[in-house]
Order: C-alpha cells, then sequence, then structure tokens
C-alpha cells in the first residue's frame, strides 16, 4: 500500500495522482501570501476509504484518522521550518500541537505514522543548540522507529536533501512502537522528473509498509460469529507432482516481479537485505496458495486425526446431507441439489483413493428411490469403515488418553496493587501479555561499551586473550555453498511451527531454479553485510506452559519465539562452523559443559556424584566440602547485548561477525499468540531469543569471563582425586588431582569450594558479575551443602565492591537426609543409593496408580512404559546401577498393570510379555546397563579427555 507525502506546491501532483487511483489531501497555509506553501499527502486506492477524520493545522501539520477493523491508524504530514530566528515561535507551536496529537494518539490506542520534511539533521546540524532537535528527541524518547536509520545500509542512512555546500538528512518517516503494518524496505530515490523542473530539491524518501495485516483483522461482531482464522498447509501425503508444480509456480512468480519491478537488475546481489527477502517471501506465498492445499482453521483449531480420517469424515457429511435433501419433506431449492450431485463423482473419486479395494458402482440419478438407495449403501461403506477407523486411531493415538489439560489462555491472572484480577476481555489480556513479556527483565542503568572503567579483576577477565589468532574464525563468514545450503535445508525438521511470514521448512526443501538461487543469494548477503533483513526483526512469542499448572498467570509460561525459517538456516550455519572452532581449538576456557559439539550432562552429573562420594568415602581426605547451587532467572532474556558483545572481542571474534550476531537481537519486535489472536507489537528491549539456534552458544561465551575467573582466582577449590593404572605386576598407580570451583551446564551453576571462605570468594565474584552483566540470580533460592554444619543458617560475608550491594548473604545448609537436584538428578549429601531407590519405586507406583482407573488398552499403558517412564527412570539413575533382581522389583506394578490391562493371569512370565508383539515391552536392566556402558564410552571419547585442558 502506498502514502505519499508531499509539503511542498500541490499542483505537482494534480495532472497525475488522479490516475495513479490516488486521492489527495491538503494543508494549504492560512496565508495567500504564500500560496505554494502547506502540507499535503497522497493515499491510493484502498487506504483512502478508511479515512473517517481530516485534521489540517496552519499548513504545517495534516492528520488522518484512519479506521480498520479494531484498528485506528493516524498519518501526519509534517513541514517544519528551517532553524532561524523567525521561525522559533512557529516551530515551538508545530512542536507542541504534534505533541498534543502523539499523546491523544496514544491514550485512544491509536498506530500514528509521521513523515515529512522536519529541516533537522542530527548530524551535519549538530553544531546547532540542543532544542534546535528537539522534535527528534522526542519521537526517540516515545519509542517511535525512524525507518531509513533502521533499515539503512552499512554506511548510514542516505541524505534526502542536496546543495552546494554538500547534503543533509532532512526527511523522515516514523512509526509509533508496535506499529500494526510492517515495514518491508526503505530508501532514497531522486526524481528526474520533479528536480529537472526544479519544483523540489528533496529526494524522495519511500517506506513500503504491508498493511494486509490492518484489512485482514474482523470486526468484533464478525469474530464472535466466525472467530478469528489461520491459514495452515496440508503436507502431509503430498505428492511429487505437487511439490513439482509449486517450485515451478514459485519461479514463475519470481521471474515475473523481478521483471516487472527490478527490470535494470544484471544481478540478484545488487538487490538489498529487504528486497530480497520481499521478493523471496512474496514468490514462495503466492506459489503456496496456488499450488498446495490448505485450510483455514480458527486460533484454537487443534489438529486431531490423520489426513485420510479427517476426508472420511468429510465425505460421509456429504452423503448425509445430499440424502437429507433429497429425502426432506421441506422445501429445497433444486440449484442446490443439483450442485451436489454433480459434485458426487469427485467425491466417490475420493473415496476410491482412500479404500484400496473399493469400486465406484454404476449408479443413475433417476429413478430417485433407486438414486437414494444407492446413496445409503455409500454411506453405510463409508460409516462403517469410518467406525473401523476412528477404533485404529484410538488405539495408536497415544495424544487421545494423555491429553489431560488444554490451555488456551482464554483467561489471565495479574497482580495490581498486590491484589490478584482475573482478567477476561481479550484486549486486556492482549495488553497484560504484551506489559509481562516486554518488562520481565529490566534493561540495565549502566551500558557498557568498553572495559575501562571495570574494576580490576573484570579488566582482566573482559581483556582479549593473547594467544588467540581472529584468523581462526575466517570461515564462519565465508560464502555458503550449494552444497552446503541443501544440506542444511535438508537437516531441518518438518511439521514444525513457521514465523511470522508463514513459511515452512517444508516450502524451503522444495525450491529449485531461480527461487533456491535467490534464497542463497540472500543467505550470502545476510554474511556479507553482517545483517538481516528488517522482516526478520518481527517475530511471535508463543506462550507454553511450565511443568506446572498455568492458574492463569502468565509466570507460569516460557516464551518460545518464532523465527523466519530461512533466518535459522543462516543462522544454523553460522553456529555449526563457530561452535566446530571453539570446541577444536578449546578457546572457551571456562568449563561450562554445553553448547558446544559433544557437550552433555554426564560429565558434570558424574563429576558431582564423584566429589560427594569422595568426601563421604575416602578416609584419607580430610577437606572440608561446600557447595551453593544457585538459581538464574530469564537467562537469555536478560543477555546484555553490550556485555555480549565485549564477551566476543575478548575472544577476538572479527567485527563483521560480531555485527552479524548482534544484528540479530537488535531493533526488534514481537507479537504474542494468544487464545484470541495476535497482540500488537512491541519493541524487545534486553535479551536474546529462546528460539533461537545460536542463543545457547551465545549464553556460553557470555558466561565465559565469570567461569575463567573463578577457575583462575577463586581460592580453597575443592580436590577430585583420582588414581590411573600405569603397571599391575607390581602395582603401580599415578595419581591425579583436579581442582573444582564449580560445575556449570548452561546456566545450572554450582560453586564448590574446601572452605566456608572460598564459598564466599565465590559467592562474591558471581555477585559482581551478574550486576555488571544485568543477570538476575534469586538468592532466596540458593542452595547450600556442607559437610561441617547441617540444619545451620550461616551468614557469609561477602567482600567489599563497588558491584554488590548487599555484603551478606544468609543460607540455611540442607539436613544430612535431605536431598537436592542438579540438571534434574536428585543427589543426598549421604552418598546413600537409598533415597535414589525409594524414589524412583516412588515413580513407578505413582504412575501405576494414575493409569489403573483410566480406560486404556494395554497397548498404551505398554507405550506409557517405554516412552515415558523408563527415560525417566534412566536419567535419574545416571549415577547408580542397582542389581537385576532390584530393577524387576522396581518396575514391577506397571508390569502387573499391563497384564491387568491385557487380561492375562497375575502369573503370567515376563518373558511372555518382552516377547509379545502388540506389546513390545522394554527390559528395564539391559536399558539402563548399556546407557551407563555408553556414557562412560561417551565420557572417555569426549575432546576434554583427549586434549586435557589447562589449568589455569
Amino acid at each position: 500500500m502506498l502514502m505519499v507525502c508531499a509539503p511542498l506546491a500541490k499542483f505537482i501532483y494534480q495532472n497525475e495522482h488522479a490516475q495513479h487511483n490516488f486521492k489527495s489531501y491538503w494543508a494549504p497555509f492560512p496565508s495567500n501570501s504564500r500560496p505554494h506553501d502547506g502540507v499535503g499527502l497522497l493515499l491510493r486506492h484502498p487506504l483512502h476509504k478508511h479515512v473517517q477524520k481530516i485534521d489540517p493545522w496552519k499548513g504545517r501539520l495534516l492528520k488522518l484518522d484512519l479506521f480498520f477493523h479494531q484498528t485506528k491508524i493516524s498519518i501526519i504530514s509534517v513541514y517544519i521550518p528551517p532553524y532561524h530566528s523567525v521561525h522559533y515561535k512557529e516551530r515551538d507551536a508545530i512542536f507542541a500541537q504534534l505533541n498534543l496529537w502523539l499523546d491523544k494518539a496514544r491514550s485512544n490506542n491509536y498506530h500514528v505514522v509521521i513523515l515529512g520534511d522536519f529541516n533537522a539533521d542530527e548530524i551535519s546540524h549538530s553544531y546547532l543548540p540542543q532544542h534546535y532537535l528537539k522534535i527528534l528527541r522526542s519521537l526517540s524518547s516515545r519509542y517511535f522507529t525512524d525507518h531509513q536509520s533502521y533499515i539503512s545500509s552499512i554506511s548510514g542512512p542516505s541524505p534526502t536533501f542536496y546543495h552546494q555546500n554538500g547534503s543533509s538528512r532532512l526527511d523522515y518517516i516514523w512509526s509509533s512502537p508496535g506499529f500494526l503494518a510492517p515495514s518491508l524496505f526503505s530508501h532514497v530515490e531522486s526524481s528526474p522528473k520533479l528536480n529537472d523542473n526544479q519544483f523540489t530539491d528533496h529526494r524522495v524518501l519511500i517506506t513500503a509498509f504491508d498493511f494486509n495485516s490492518c484489512f485482514a483483522t474482523l470486526a468484533k461482531a464478525r469474530l464472535k460469529q466466525k472467530s478469528e482464522q489461520r491459514t495452515i498447509f496440508l503436507y502431509k501425503n503430498l505428492k511429487e507432482d505437487t511439490w513439482d508444480t509449486f517450485s515451478n509456480e514459485v519461479n514463475s512468480r519470481l521471474e515475473l516481479y523481478l521483471v516487472t519491478h527490478h527490470p535494470s537488475v544484471s544481478s540478484l546481489s545488487a538487490l538489498s537485505l529487504d528486497k530480497l527477502w520481499y521478493a523471496l517471501k512474496r514468490s514462495i506465498l503466492g506459489g503456496a496458495i496456488d499450488s498446495l492445499p490448505f485450510q483455514h482453521v480458527s486460533n484454537t483449531y487443534h489438529h486431531k486425526y490423520s489426513l485420510e480420517l479427517t476426508m472420511l469424515i468429510a465425505i460421509n457429511k456429504f452423503l448425509d446431507r445430499l440424502l437429507f435433501k433429497l429425502t426432506t419433506s421441506q422445501t429445497t431449492r433444486p440449484a442446490q441439489i443439483s450442485q451436489m450431485i454433480n459434485s458426487l463423482p469427485t467425491q466417490l473419486t475420493l473415496l476410491k483413493f482412500l479404500l484400496i479395494d473399493y469400486t465406484i458402482p454404476t449408479y443413475s440419478t433417476t429413478p430417485l428411490p433407486a438414486f437414494v438407495k444407492f446413496l445409503r449403501s455409500q454411506k453405510a461403506l463409508v460409516s462403517a469403515y469410518l467406525s473401523t477407523q476412528f477404533h485404529q486411531h484410538r488405539v495408536d493415538s497415544i495424544e487421545f488418553y494423555t491429553a489431560l489439560r488444554d490451555e488456551h489462555f482464554s483467561t489471565v491472572l495479574v497482580v495490581i496493587d498486590s491484589k490478584p484480577t482475573l482478567l477476561t476481555e481479550p484486549s486486556d489480556i492482549k495488553q497484560a501479555a504484551i506489559k509481562h513479556f516486554q518488562s520481565v527483565v529490566t534493561p540495565p542503568l549502566v551500558q557498557h561499551s568498553s572495559i575501562d572503567k571495570f574494576p580490576p579483576r573484570w579488566q582482566r577477565a573482559y581483556t582479549p586473550i593473547s594467544d588467540i589468532d581472529s584468523s581462526l574464525y575466517t570461515s564462519v563468514m565465508s560464502p555458503i555453498l550449494d552444497d552446503e545450503w541443501i544440506n542444511i535445508r535438508k537437516s531441518m525438521p518438518n511439521n514444525k511451527a513457521s514465523g511470522p511470514s508463514k513459511i515452512s521448512y517444508e516450502m524451503l526443501k522444495h525450491l529449485t531454479g531461480e527461487a533456491f538461487n535467490l534464497s542463497l543469494v540472500l543467505a550470502n548477503a545476510c554474511l556479507i553485510h553482517g545483517d538481516i533483513p528488517a522482516d526478520w526483526r518481527e517475530a511471535l512469542i508463543y506462550p507454553i506452559p511450565k511443568p506446572h499448572e498455568f492458574d492463569a498467570q502468565l509466570k507460569n509460561t516460557r516464551p518460545i519465539t518464532l523465527l523466519e525459517t530461512v533466518w535459522k538456516c543462516v543462522v544454523k550455519i553460522v553456529t555449526t562452523r563457530l561452535s566446530k572452532i571453539l570446541a577444536d581449538n578449546q578457546i572457551l576456557q571456562g568449563g561450562n559443559f554445553a553448547g558446544l559439539p559433544g557437550g552433555s550432562t554426564d560429565i558434570p552429573i558424574k563429576m558431582l556424584d564423584a566429589i560427594i562420594h569422595q568426601r563421604r568415602f575416602d578416609k584419607t581426605d580430610d577437606q572440608e566440602l561446600w557447595i551453593v547451587s544457585q538459581d538464574i532467572s530469564k537467562a537469555f532474556d536478560s543477555i546484555d547485548l553490550n556485555m555480549l558483545k565485549l564477551a566476543l572481542i575478548r575472544l577476538h571474534i572479527p567485527p563483521l561477525l560480531i555485527k552479524f550476531i548482534i544484528n540479530l537481537f537488535t531493533r526488534r519486535n514481537n507479537k504474542i499468540i494468544t487464545h484470541y489472536g495476535d497482540t500488537s507489537g512491541y519493541r524487545v528491549r534486553i535479551g536474546i531469543d529462546q528460539g533461537e539456534i545460536i542463543s545457547p552458544l551465545l549464553w556460553v561465551i557470555y558466561l565465559d569471563p565469570l567461569l575463567t575467573t573463578l577457575n583462575r582466582e577463586a581460592c580453597n577449590p575443592f580436590i577430585l582425586k583420582s588414581s590411573a593404572l600405569l603397571d599391575y605386576s607390581p602395582i603401580e598407580y599415578e595419581q591425579h588431582n583436579l581442582p573444582v570451583s564449580h560445575i556449570t551446564f548452561m546456566d545450572d551453576s554450582t560453586l564448590i569450594a574446601s572452605s566456608k571462605r572460598g564459598i564466599e570468594d565465590r559467592l562474591s565474584i558471581t555477585a559482581e558479575f551478574y550486576t555488571l552483566n544485568n543477570t538476575q540470580a534469586n538468592s532466596a533460592k540458593y542452595i547450600l551443602l556442607s559437610s561441617e554444619q547441617f540444619s545451620q543458617t550461616i551468614v557469609f560475608d561477602l567482600f567489599p565492591s563497588p558491584l554488590i550491594q548487599t555484603c551478606t548473604l544468609t543460607l540455611k545448609a540442607l539436613a544430612l537426609s535431605k536431598s537436592f537436584r542438579f540438571l534434574g538428578v536428585w543427589f543426598w549429601f549421604s552418598a546413600s543409593s537409598r533415597f535414589v531407590h525409594d524414589q524412583s519405586i516412588s515413580m513407578v507406583k505413582d504412575m501405576a496408580a494414575l493409569l489403573s482407573p483410566k480406560k486404556l488398552l494395554a497397548q498404551h499403558v505398554a507405550y506409557l512404559y517405554n516412552v515415558v517412564l523408563l527415560p525417566r527412570l534412566e536419567f535419574r539413575l545416571q549415577t547408580t546401577l542397582f542389581a537385576e533382581s532390584i530393577i524387576n522389583r522396581m518396575v514391577s506394578p506397571m508390569l502387573s498393570l499391563i497384564r491387568q490391562k491385557a487380561g492375562l493371569a497375575s502369573v503370567t512370565p515376563l518373558s511372555a510379555l518382552f516377547t509379545l508383539l502388540p506389546f513390545s515391552i522394554q527390559q528395564a536392566f539391559g536399558r539402563f546397563l548399556s546407557s551407563h556402558v555408553a556414557s562412560w564410552q561417551k565420557i572417555f571419547s569426549h575432546p576434554l579427555h583427549i586434549k586435557p585442558l589447562p589449568i589455569i
């Protein structure tokens, strides 16, 4: 959609705008002495049909209010006189009126676009007094988006005004936060037709907006009747010829678009990122709509049946309706009956496709009784087959029985003035969701752009490591080759939620020819420029419930960010390349066991288990053992991009790669998926995305300065001892000592020391780091274990530091009989296996008691036993392996339940259950034993054991 701001003489456009379906709106200057002064707006069809109010102001401002269903937009055209003493009062009056309109728009939930000649340039006019730029500063303080700056090239925004002494950027297009119509691209073009006639000395500033979302919004009355809809594509059982049609259609559309819009472009690489993406997105979506099967569903739709079963249900309903119309005594329109009879061959052909042995009978529509008899026979056949299919569906679909709840977030509980308030209005729920996710983490008060003002400890920690060569990273941003792009697309999973554009991995995998080339050119352009298209900065947030009950509280949800699929392919390539370099060269020295190839929870879990066992059973070891398990909340959401940049510089990451990474998470706008549709957009102020492939790796890099400092500076580490057999005749051992200051996996951090002072040292270091990095650590959830003091409240004195506000921390040590959890595995300070044994038995009994009264088949219980219970037990028993007889007794309640559901005698031998095909029950002890062997094999083959890390 197009709107044009005309801050100069209106007769420029009078002869031309009508033939291009524009409607003009003007605010002339009040005085006749300056007939060419004034501002105007041109709106192209169908935008001008939505104009409800026209508000001119003294020839300097013009406001149009546009009403859409549930959406209101104000478009403001601006002309501000140049900086001169004669214009002071006029400029102030314009500023006051503009602020009045903006305040009213915000209070009445209007979206706003402001465009025009501001006669201000922050760069070329920097010598002028600050109040000269107050309008630009005011819009920035209101979080308006300056679109030319927002989607500009590497060299920065282009000038819009040229004169003999140089050039300036005087023209702007701004939009309010979360503006409903996303911007596609922005650029400056010269207009020879205007410039040659000397009607203007300005270039034309263009920003393209996609107003489809405004036109697509349904009215509230219509929402109640038809609900909101979304389009889903039906990929199941699509044949190759359908995908070939899709590929050809995409290529045809792309070729037509490029010829029409960019005829002079000889190479795709000459186009900007935004134009490349727009061309690709437009072609893919158009080709998908034209060639792939799809259906419109409501926001609350959940796919319950297979495609075949869904089609059978549709055929059954069709036969029902036709029989009703033919046999009812009510008058029926003959045209409807005729139309349905004409559709009958298509329905029967579809039935033949679904039923292998079905042959379409010969039939006649006359006489009517014979035709009705034929229809009833087909209806009986379909109904009988449906009954069989429904039974099979219930047998196969475990979700039919195990989906115990279905959270739609149709109500939200918020806390206002310390009192819970239940929200049920859709608009209130959407606003509460925006407020929650936008303010879940507060941005840092201090922005650090260098390490110069850091305390000495953190200057050392963030100083670039001297023995790392930046040339190691050369391959990360090297061009993506055809084979690599093909393989990365193939590696992406199917049946995954797509980003805002609705382009799925299935669509990407079937791009060929020019469309494939364009997608590769776009991917490489992102690497060349270290940036992404502006449209990719728009994302969807899908709140999923945490493991406990939702209780209508947003704090009990976890946000998953749905990003563009092409973006995720590009980022996966960069992540794979970068993580391999970091792992192969052992660049990260902190000892975080996550985020790199080969990383797993096996090593940290077994290391903590070894420490507890050594302290408990090694009589020659007189070390104390102090453990503090820390709770870091909102890890990804709290990442400060300035500190992330310093952490990347520390590793000598090249500037272009740093720019690419930082640009992934800047200037972003999110919308939240709710039961009542998407919210309006809001600006993301801090953090990185939960759904981003590179996020775990960036967190490890972000945390590495802390972990390296703990290894290097923290006093009194716990010494983990091990012995290696050198010779057996005579027996000779080699002693190895490993100082351990922490065990960390992703954001699960456990501090370990051999004295109280050592823990105080670690708590002080981590407190400084968390303050410096805006990381939220909830000390109220810290867990303390001490071999010296059980069940006692202990006060820790933190070392004085300007970064630490509270110099003491009070924690209560766990009792000897109490357990604690690390990475999902429960540990007991007494190192006894009794606790794990009792916990496992309780888990089995609870599951058996839960499933016993439910109407489940034996196959369902066997499925839950194999897929749910055994993996949970396997994870809990990572540090303990019981005898086979104990394991069999442990799982016996579930095996008894399977016998009961199958109608077998209680004395049926286990061997029968393990061999009977309908059940395919796994042998628990064999599975657990294999898991232990595989775990140790994985540890011994880990790169850390092949090439030991240097101890700093």
